[in-house]
């Protein structure tokens, strides 16, 4: 429960972010695996139906298969990097606001071209960055001094 510094407990906004990215990897999972496992014939059809050629019908597929596997890939890396963030490690608390920026672009982005983002996941994404990035969380992952000998 202690954190870099070794001696301070764990601030509730850290514990709050944690959890956000988490239940955010988690969503970021289920949707990649969603649009992976999307029927892409009733999709075509579906398209078809409204009148969109069938070259663009092909690279919308093609995006939202490779949307769906980053958001899978994504999920499972703010996952990971999630435990670090908790254990209080700066390496980690920066490597995960990076993804998480990087993912909020992702799912922003599919939402707006209709490919399936939601910006649920980038808002929750959004408040876990700035929750762990607060001024009062900022010397709980500062690693502590050695002692002098």
């Amino acid at each position: 429960m202690t954190g870099a510094d070794g001696g301070n407990p764990r601030p509730r906004q850290v514990s709050a972010g944690y959890w956000m990215f988490v239940l955010s990897g988690v969503a970021l999972v289920l949707l990649g695996l969603y649009a992976l496992l999307l029927p892409h014939d009733t999709v075509r059809q579906a398209l078809r139906d409204r009148g969109v050629a069938e070259d663009v019908i092909s690279s919308a597929l093609q995006l939202l298969v490779v949307q769906g596997a980053t958001s899978v890939l994504g999920g499972l890396v703010v996952g990971f990097l999630a435990a670090g963030v908790r254990r209080g490690d700066p390496r980690f608390r920066r490597a995960e606001v990076a993804v998480s920026a990087l993912l909020v672009i992702l799912q922003l982005g599919s939402f707006v071209l209709g490919l399936g983002g939601t910006p649920l996941v980038a808002i929750a994404l959004i408040a876990a960055c700035v929750l762990v990035f607060l001024p009062s969380t900022a010397a709980w992952f500062t690693p502590a001094e050695p002692a002098a000998t």
